[in-house]
């Protein structure tokens, strides 16, 4: 793999800590994002579908900057970056199924929010936080072995 430009580790980290504050928040909501709260107070839905469609936005943000400096050829659809990144041997492989798949729910949120079932953010919020730590872990260990 031919290294284009080092990657811009400051800029990669400070995106890392604006993720872990957002999921932090997210796990202190969990206790009051129960299914029927979910549905009644949309001052606290909207604030959960808010801090996922940032996460998941930073992700993609880091996936393309690590993409852009690593091998300059960054996919045109933002879910696919992280083929790439698997591609590449960059992050595990399976890790790009799921990294992709909440791409897809922060396009739901921005281009269907109407479409949004209470169900879906309940099983997200409270089953699968822990793939934004998958996603740290896997940019951790490109950042200790990039220069």
């Amino acid at each position: 793999m031919n290294v284009i430009a080092d990657i811009d580790k400051e800029m990669v980290q400070n995106r890392l800590l604006i993720l872990k504050e957002n999921l932090s928040f997210l796990d202190k909501e969990k206790s009051r994002g129960s299914l029927e709260n979910l549905s009644t107070d949309l001052k606290l839905q909207y604030s959960i579908l808010y801090l996922l469609q940032n996460s998941i936005q930073i992700m993609i943000d880091i996936a393309n900057h690590i993409l852009a400096r690593k091998t300059h050829n960054i996919p045109s659809e933002a879910g696919n970056v992280f083929d790439a990144l698997e591609k590449e041997q960059l992050i595990p492989t399976g890790h790009a199924k799921k990294f992709k798949q909440m791409v897809k729910f922060r396009n739901l949120v921005i281009h269907r929010y109407q479409d949004i079932d209470t169900n879906l953010i309940y099983t997200i919020l409270h089953e699968n936080l822990t793939d934004f730590e998958s996603f740290i872990e896997d940019v951790k260990k490109i950042l200790l072995t990039s220069r």
